[in-house]
């Protein structure tokens, strides 16, 4: 570490930090620097490429996995911007997206639609939620708008108070939980999330990851899977070994097992834009159980091989 940036003093307001959270500097020679809010030794020298957010307050190194061509899981890293709110304004700022009447209207009607003989839920998944502090305004209204109608969601169905409760992505900062824990949401580390699917969980799953997609399918169905890709697009993975009669006979069997309806256009902004709401049947006849069977196995010896 040089001289120079051992006297380095934040660019920010003096303010309470969290651990991990890093303030841009730049020295004299015009190198710029993310040192550590707490502790002045901690130095990570970038390049200019991460100062697109001049209004970003400060930044967090966030480690997503990506599976490399021979199947393995690898993790890369990125240095995201992140806003930060006082209590107030965050509160504020989320009540702008609570669903109105004619919204909740719209999903109790589609609910209602579909209850029939379906699986009800007891816990709740949700991953790829991002982060309400994120410091691009777009990313974080989408963030604002979906938690808006997860909570709804779980209201409606009437999830019980003590269900679990969990969410899981990279991007969440230590705010993010603390504002989460208000609703009883835990935010948890990979893999725990995807760990914790079983046949009684609410997944949210909105604007996710080819990757994620592709663990999710390898864990037992959910009772309610909520997402804005469509079976075929989940199922049938260019990637896949599968023949075209294999991968057709998987999407077959999943649209037997789940009543899927489209989810109306519900809240501000695009957050749930094109999104289907997936509810698992608690009976399927027999012969198409079978199918469904075989076809969950041949996914998930697929899913097997990659890791």
């Amino acid at each position: 570490m040089s001289s120079t940036s051992s006297n380095l003093q934040s660019s920010s307001p003096s303010t309470s930090w969290d651990e991990g959270d890093l303030i841009k500097h730049e020295l004299e020679d015009g190198r710029l620097l993310l040192v550590s809010c707490d502790d002045a030794q901690k130095i990570e020298n970038v390049g200019s490429r991460f100062w697109k957010m001049p209004d970003a307050d400060f930044w967090r190194k966030n480690i997503s996995p990506f599976r490399l061509e021979e199947g393995e899981l690898n993790h890369t890293y990125s240095y995201d911007p992140y806003i930060r709110w006082e209590k107030s304004d965050l509160d504020a700022e989320f009540g702008k997206y609570q669903l109105r009447d004619d919204d909740e209207k719209k999903l109790r009607a589609l609910l209602e639609s579909m209850r029939e003989g379906k699986v009800k839920p007891r816990n709740v998944v949700c991953i790829a939620l991002g982060s309400l502090h994120n410091g691009r305004a777009s990313s974080r209204e989408r963030s604002f708008a979906q938690l808006a109608a997860l909570l709804k969601f779980i209201q409606l169905l009437d999830i019980p108070q003590n269900g679990q409760k969990i969410v899981q992505d990279p991007a969440l900062s230590p705010g993010d939980a603390r504002f989460l824990d208000r609703f009883g949401f835990q935010v948890v580390t990979d893999p725990e999330a995807i760990n914790a699917i079983d046949g009684e969980t609410l997944l949210f799953y909105v604007r996710g990851y080819d990757m994620i997609t592709e663990r999710i399918m390898d864990r037992p169905r959910p009772a309610m899977f909520i997402n804005d890709r469509s079976l075929e697009v989940q199922l049938n993975r260019d990637e896949d070994a599968r023949s075209a009669g294999q991968k057709d006979r998987a999407t077959i069997a999943m649209r037997r097992l789940f009543h899927s309806e489209k989810v109306p256009r519900i809240g501000e902004g695009d957050g749930m834009m094109e999104v289907s709401l997936y509810w698992r049947r608690a009976t399927v006849k027999c012969k198409a159980q079978r199918f469904v069977d075989a076809a969950v196995e041949v996914v998930s010896s697929i899913c097997y091989k990659k890791q």
